[in-house]
């Protein structure tokens, strides 16, 4: 699995290309308040949260509130066959695939199988424990 870019259906939201070839950093300079407070505001962390919410991760509520109207998009690639997910922060039980709606779980078990080989369940093995592999 290679990943693409990372965007969003809002102009404030810079998309995110990631490394063609290799791994892709999110880097960036540490501002300090005092000792016990720093903070660099890239959106690393929003980043991975982001990534994961493209990949099925469980309902984020925050986002539901926060972020009304907000369409995410992940471009990517498994195997050399392209694909586009993406999942609204209103509507968060459901995925786009390549514009095929799809259930959280029947995405996750597309994913299991073409990423991971999963044609059977296995305890404790899913898509979602797996997909730290990438971040």
């Amino acid at each position: 699995m290679k990943l693409f870019k990372l965007r969003a259906n809002k102009e404030s939201f810079h998309t995110i290309p990631f490394n063609s070839k290799g791994i892709s950093l999110i880097v960036a300079k540490k501002r300090t308040e005092n000792e016990r407070n720093t903070y660099n505001s890239v959106g690393k962390s929003l980043s991975i949260a982001l990534i994961h919410f493209c990949l099925a991760s469980n309902k984020i509520p925050a986002f539901e509130e926060l972020l009304q109207g907000w369409i995410f998009y992940l471009d990517f690639e498994i195997n050399g066959k392209e694909y586009t997910a993406y999942r609204t922060t209103e509507q968060q039980d459901v995925i786009f695939l390549n514009d095929e709606k799809m259930s959280l779980a029947e995405f996750r078990s597309f994913m299991g199988q073409e990423v991971f080989g999963l044609t059977t369940p296995v305890n404790y093995l899913t898509n979602s424990s797996n997909i730290g592999v990438f971040i």
